[in-house]
C-alpha cells in the first residue's frame, strides 16, 4: 500500500489562549486532592475504630 503523505499546519499558540484552561485544571486538581485527602483520613479514622 502507498503510504499518504500528511501536512500538519503549526500555528502559534498565545499564552492567553490557554491560561483559562491551565487554569482551570489546576483548581480541579487541587479540589480532587482535597477530597482524596479528606477521603483517606476519614478511611484512617474508620479503620482505627472498628480493628482496635
Amino acid at each position: 500500500m502507498a503510504e499518504e503523505e500528511q501536512q500538519v499546519e503549526f500555528i502559534p499558540v498565545k499564552d492567553t489562549d490557554i491560561l483559562p484552561e491551565r487554569t482551570e485544571m489546576w483548581e480541579r486538581f487541587g479540589q480532587f486532592t482535597t477530597y482524596a485527602i479528606v477521603a483517606t483520613a476519614a478511611v484512617l479514622v474508620l479503620l482505627a475504630i472498628f480493628l482496635a
